[in-house]
């Protein structure tokens, strides 16, 4: 599969393309006129200084030109390449490009100079032929008649000597003339046309033109050949820049028709990558579309797969007969998705899909708690959903929900089935039951939002087993409940639960099958006490690879770093990923613990896997993460040891009129682990509470406030503290 480069040249459209070209066709002219005039006032300028002075303008001229041509040309390439860099700035984006084939002309600052250079260089070494031009007013010219010495001596004798000109040959004149001066006196003049009047600047004016129009002419030969082929005038940078062979090797097959993958880059995330079928012009290397009606329905299947098929009806259904055809008779796939708001407003779209669509719809969610009664008594999930995959039933009535569930299992395709009961049911054991009659199932998702749900489930027999194999579980359950749950789930690899409690009047724990398939375990709210964890790990046979808890237990078994490096260590050697996050809420009426700063999870064993500790206080609250490793603002070009990057997050403090809550708050978290880095977020800390917090951590190595009103105020009570 070809893909998109993100770097490829964007292509612009032809009335850009032709305005480009115009406007850098006139700034090459301007130019041009403004070089070929300064040439011929220069030249008539030499021509002039030359007569008045009597020294030899041939020689004269190419020093003059020299010098002249230097800063003349230094001028005009900062002018030239301050306007390319202009015009480069101005880019507009589009979504293919076809100039990454072949680079199209770019008047670069090289190609400039290199025009420039020859121009130069033709005046300045080749003066013949510019005299080849004035050869026949040469012998007919008096301007330039020789004096004789008497003339030469007059004029001479008023010469400024500090406004001559030093001329290769033609030496320095004055009033005491030297030899050399006297020796050229007398030979006829030299190198430069002796033409005067209007036959002098008419000869110019030719010459000029010649040469401006033949300039002209090549490059709107050049613009109009890449505009013909379509190119753009301007490419990326990053395109124009690769090596020849690199261009070479991506020319060979760079545009050919069929399936191509293309991804787009937006806010930072490359996003894609997108199947796109295209077809392009061999000859023109083009995309020969006039209109939306020929794009490829490939095209068409992948834009549509984004959207919800009511709003692919209501958008082209009525556009022209094509679109009526495509969406009627063709066999891309639909996802519906109704909600009450939009359930009166597409009701005859939504008859219209469900009435003649129904083989084509994979995926169906279902968002009416008001309409439920209105929705199943038009329309029934039957075995005429033969392609549907994804069904979501949100709020459903229970004697809907059930009859519902009875039907589903006659269809073959249905993998994923979401409910969300609310408040709905009490009792979800007929719910699971008839779940587990859906034979193709491989996702599954409960919830609810009762306190508390009653289940009396069996377990599972070798005839009831299934294939789900991704299991969330959201809704209040006992660790009982989930093996037994889980007993019918063989195949299962992932196990997501929501809301677990403890059995606090059933002792007897319940073991479900062998898991060996089961590599990822999620416990999130949980209140399961860490025996009953450990017993379920260690007897399911699970090959935990991710294992993410987070407990609001009353016991601080979780934060037993030796019992937990035991567990693993025997059970989980292919764990990758351990997340554990303990919530403990601090007794006002306890006493203060004088126990010593704990070493928790600092041993070889956690810092070899880079699972360290951090803490958050807010107000009497902590939480405890034990978690992956990242680098942070003080580990950077430092040399603290990992074991000593324990951080403690303070959002608030606990209430100042309860004296002696922050010593509290901080002694229970020191008897949980040792803390080197404070943050702290709360923006009306006093300083005495700073001063008291930054007191009770005595290995702190780094301190980090966001509020600068706290600095402030910590600086002023400091400052007056020294004043008395």
């Amino acid at each position: 599969m070809k893909t998109l480069q993100p770097t490829a040249t964007l292509q612009k459209r032809s009335c850009l393309r032709t305005i480009v070209a115009v406007y850098f066709g006139l700034k090459l002219m301007g130019c041009l006129i403004v070089l070929i005039g300064g040439i011929m006032m220069l030249s008539t300028s030499v021509d002039q200084y030359a007569h008045s002075w009597m020294i030899e303008p041939n020689d004269c001229a190419r020093a003059l030109f020299q010098t002249s041509y230097q800063l003349f040309a230094q001028t005009f390439f900062k002018s030239v390449n301050e306007e390319i860099i202009e015009t480069k700035s101005r880019t507009v984006p589009a979504v293919f490009d076809n100039s990454a084939t072949h680079p199209p002309f770019i008047l670069q600052k090289n190609n400039v100079k290199t025009i420039v250079l020859q121009v130069m260089n033709f005046l300045i070494s080749e003066p013949d032929e510019i005299r080849r031009l004035r050869r026949n007013s040469i012998e007919n010219a008096s301007h330039y008649s020789v004096l004789d010495k008497d003339q030469y001596d007059a004029t001479s004798t008023s010469i400024d000597p500090n406004n001559l000109v030093d001329c290769q040959g033609g030496g320095r004149k004055s009033s005491s003339s030297s030899s050399s001066s006297r020796g050229w006196r007398n030979r006829p003049y030299r190198g430069v046309s002796t033409c005067t009047g209007a036959a002098c600047l008419h000869q110019d004016v030719i010459a000029s033109c010649k040469l401006i129009g033949v300039i002209l002419v090549i490059i709107a030969i050049i613009f109009f050949y890449h505009w013909w082929k379509h190119q753009s005038i301007q490419s990326n940078e990053t395109y124009v820049n690769l090596p020849t062979s690199e261009i070479e090797t991506q020319d060979l097959n760079q545009f050919e028709s069929g399936f191509w993958s293309s991804r787009y880059y937006q806010y930072d995330v490359w996003h894609g990558p997108h199947r796109l079928s295209l077809l392009f012009d061999p000859e023109t290397w083009k995309m020969p579309i006039t209109s939306i009606e020929n794009l490829s329905n490939e095209l068409f299947y992948e834009i549509f797969d984004y959207l919800d098929g009511s709003e692919i009806y209501q958008a082209f259904s009525n556009l022209n007969y094509h679109f009526q055809q495509f969406l009627n008779y063709s066999s891309f796939p639909l996802k519906i998705r109704i909600n009450s708001s939009s359930y009166k407003s597409y009701m005859n779209t939504y008859q219209q899909i469900l009435f003649n669509n129904k083989h084509r719809i994979i995926s169906l969610h279902l968002f009416l708690p008001l309409q439920s009664n209105e929705f199943f008594s038009s329309y029934s999930i039957d075995s005429s959903f033969n392609c549907l995959e994804s069904l979501l039933l949100f709020k459903i009535p229970p004697s809907i929900l059930l009859s519902l569930l009875i039907n589903l299992t006659c269809l073959p395709r249905l993998f994923s089935l979401t409910i969300d009961t609310q408040r709905t049911l009490d009792d979800l054991t007929e719910v699971y039951r008839l779940i587990f009659l859906l034979p193709k199932l491989k996702y599954m998702k409960c919830s609810a939002r009762r306190t508390v749900v009653f289940m009396s489930l069996p377990i599972a027999k070798k005839e009831q087993l299934t294939n789900i194999e991704y299991l969330v579980i959201n809704h209040s359950c006992t660790f009982n409940q989930v093996s037994t749950i889980i007993s019918y789930t063989p195949e299962l690899y992932h196990l997501n639960l929501m809301k677990s409690y403890d059995n606090y009047f059933n002792n007897e724990i319940l073991l479900p099958m062998d898991l060996f398939r089961l590599t990822y375990l999620s416990i999130k709210m949980c209140d399961i006490m860490l025996d009953e964890l450990e017993l379920f790990i260690a007897e399911t046979g699970c090959n935990l690879k991710v294992l993410r808890i987070i407990t609001h237990s009353h016991e601080r078994d979780y934060l037993d770093a030796d019992r937990w490096q035991e567990l693993i260590e025997d059970y989980l050697l292919d764990l990758e990923e351990f997340y554990l996050q303990y919530h403990e809420k601090v007794d006002p009426e306890a006493a203060m613990s004088d126990t010593l700063p704990s070493d928790n999870f600092r041993s070889l064993f956690w810092i070899e896997r880079q699972w360290l500790m951090d803490v958050e206080m807010n107000s009497l609250k902590i939480v405890c993460s034990i978690g992956s490793y990242r680098k942070r603002w003080y580990d950077m070009n430092s040399s603290i040891e990992i074991s000593k990057s324990t951080r403690l997050t303070v959002w608030n403090v606990p209430d100042v009129d309860y004296r002696g809550l922050l010593k509290l708050t901080i002694g229970e978290i020191l008897t949980i682990t040792q803390i080197y880095h404070l943050e702290i977020f709360q923006r009306n800390i006093c300083s005495n509470e700073l001063i008291e917090l930054i007191d009770k951590l005595s290995a702190l190595d780094s301190l980090k406030i966001y509020s600068l009103g706290l600095l402030e105020s910590i600086f002023a009570d400091f400052y007056e503290h020294e004043l008395h």
